[in-house]
């Protein structure tokens, strides 16, 4: 048996491949076990060839997550391996499902030069390299995994756990006689969560503490669930279609907007005269935006399509390859930044939501959705207490100046806030590249 010392992480993509054998692996299995009570967080990663003798040729990877790994080959029987794996499950190690995307009638082709690949423009094509690197760079800052170790079934059941979760926070707190044992439901779904999706934690575990962050994080782990759902989909289709661009793999089409053109001087007018909060947007590049799916549905929507207005929507450039993929949705996790319920917030001063707008890096701008929304009829609402608006009404009017902060302040909205509750009544029209 040979014993390796890797100095990278192999639950990072580009660690795979650090294996003395650079043939990929027949078959390949990872093993998760988080245990916040005993200060666990490990993985176990099993890889198999074939050996002509019936054999197989096994190497183990393990270790704590974010830690040098362990490596260890030998050739051994089935059994053998069925045996050792067997030994963790019964230390409570869990099967992580590794997403392998079936082949489908057009993969062949797909192996094939690709005729009819579209010439992406230089710009469009820098910006599509931002949003994957800002996403993915994201991702591996805090999976525990590939991102080709998870599945959509299993990002699904960690959308059920986050719900869970928040569920039983609500009954910790509002039930005072039972906290005890609320506490222990709360941290053993916590645990699975993590269990389903694995994750960084602090290399000693207070339990405590990582149930505290988990809850004052649950707007960060329902994002961080769309970032993964879109990574395993654009893998899915890279699989699929290995010669598609990662523009293809993006899903929206976009087009550069000349410096004569009148829909971007139109923009940016837009821009300059709605900057309220001291500081200066330096607009590097506007895109027009079409998500297809996203497009259609707002065109079919029917509700506040008697008032429509171009508004604006902040956010961090890590979130635009899955916003560009699927479009903005109404989130189900609650934050403190909410305080209109969980709908999409718009805004007519563009610095309001550029304050939103952020980058991992100095040298990649941020980035401005400029969103055209159906608003119909306008709730103003009293107080930032609205969750949604009343009967009769499509939207709600956090007002500059009337809305209140809370019931009896006399504190209110320094700049309108608008929400819609429905997906369907808005559609991204631009994104707007710039520097403060």
């Amino acid at each position: 048996m040979t014993t390796q010392q890797t100095g990278s992480d192999p639950t990072q993509p580009d660690a795979i491949s650090t294996s003395p054998n650079t043939d990929a692996p027949a078959e390949r299995m990872m093993y998760q076990l988080t245990d916040l009570t005993d200060n666990h967080n490990k993985f176990y990663m099993v890889e198999l060839w074939p050996q002509q003798d019936g054999s197989v040729l096994f190497r183990a990877t393990w270790g704590r997550v974010g830690t040098k790994p362990q490596v260890k080959e030998k050739s051994a029987t089935r059994r053998e391996v069925e045996r050792q794996i067997g030994e963790k499950v019964r230390k409570g190690y869990r099967r992580v499902e590794l997403h392998e995307p079936a082949a489908d009638s057009d993969s062949t082709a797909g192996s094939q030069p690709d005729a009819n690949v579209p010439q992406i423009h230089p710009t469009i094509s820098q910006l599509v390299e931002w949003v994957f690197s800002e996403a993915g760079e994201h991702i591996q800052s805090y999976l525990a995994v590939p991102v080709d170790a998870l599945s959509q079934a299993q990002v699904a059941e960690g959308r059920r756990l986050l719900a869970q979760a928040q569920n039983q926070l609500l009954h910790y707190r509002i039930n005072p006689f039972r906290r005890e044992q609320n506490l222990e439901s709360l941290s053993a779904t916590i645990q699975a969560y993590y269990n389903s999706i694995p994750t960084r934690l602090p290399a000693r575990i207070d339990r405590e503490e990582v149930v505290k962050r988990f809850c004052n994080e649950f707007s960060e782990q329902e994002e961080r669930l769309n970032q993964l759902e879109a990574a395993i989909s654009t893998l899915k289709e890279k699989r699929l279609h290995p010669n598609h661009t990662r523009y293809q793999m993006l899903g929206a089409r976009l087009a550069v907007l000349s410096a004569e053109d009148e829909v971007r001087v139109s923009l940016l007018d837009y821009i300059k005269r709605t900057q309220a909060h001291g500081y200066e947007i330096k607009v590097r590049d506007v895109f027009e935006v079409e998500i297809p799916a996203e497009r259609s549905a707002y065109e079919a929507n029917k509700r506040g399509t008697s008032h429509r207005e171009l508004l604006f929507h902040g956010t961090h450039t890590r979130n635009v390859r899955h916003i560009l993929r699927s479009g903005l949705i109404c989130p189900k996790a609650p934050s403190n930044g909410r305080m209109l319920g969980n709908g999409i917030y718009l805004a007519n001063k563009s610095t309001k939501s550029t304050n939103y707008c952020s980058s991992s890096k100095r040298d990649v701008p941020k980035m401005l959705l400029v969103v055209e929304a159906a608003l119909g009829k306008r709730y103003e609402a009293p107080t930032a207490q609205v969750k949604e608006p009343p009967r009769g009404y499509d939207s709600v009017w956090g007002k500059a100046g009337h809305t209140r902060l809370a019931a009896q302040a006399q504190q209110t909205l320094l700049n309108d806030e608008f929400v819609i509750y429905s997906p369907a009544q808005q559609t991204i029209r631009y994104l707007v590249t710039f520097d403060r």
